[in-house]
């Protein structure tokens, strides 16, 4: 119920960006659950899912993250990859350069764990207070935050 009425509280372009950004969460999660990384990947790349909007009011990329992590909290399950991977989708509608990381760490006690997180100018934009502890892998294809060739595959 608080929800619902923190809900009511909003702008109506804030409702609109939540329920915007709910629906990918739910895509992206579902995809993922169903689909191959690499799948997801070409999905989340396609033009013809989400264009680029060329004319209005800029997205506000605060907002958007906001909206991201909110909605995140909703859907059982959606953990980093999702929330980086829809956030990524989701700065299509932007002109704001960002790529999707993928890192790995090691625990005290030896376990190995992965996070996922966006990063934007150097800065990462969502999955940030993790950050520092995770070793990066090599870029995820089409990074445009990727510094040096790495051949293909």
């Amino acid at each position: 119920m608080r929800r619902l009425l923190a809900f009511a509280r909003l702008s109506t372009g804030d409702k609109c960006l939540l329920l915007h950004a709910g629906l990918a969460v739910s895509m992206v999660h579902l995809a993922l659950s169903l689909l191959s990384w690499r799948d997801v990947q070409g999905l989340l790349e396609c033009p013809r899912i989400l264009k680029r909007s060329s004319a209005g009011d800029p997205l506000d990329i605060d907002r958007l993250v906001w909206a991201v992590e909110h909605a995140s909290s909703l859907v059982p399950g959606a953990r980093c990859l999702t929330r980086a991977a829809t956030l990524q989708f989701l700065l299509r509608h932007t002109s704001e350069p960002s790529c999707l990381r993928i890192g790995v760490a090691k625990d005290p006690d030896g376990r190995f764990s992965a996070h996922a997180w966006v990063e934007s100018r150097g800065k990462p934009l969502i999955g940030k207070t993790q950050v520092t502890a995770f070793k990066p892998l090599l870029p995820v294809r089409s990074d445009p935050c990727r510094t040096s060739p790495v051949p293909p595959a």
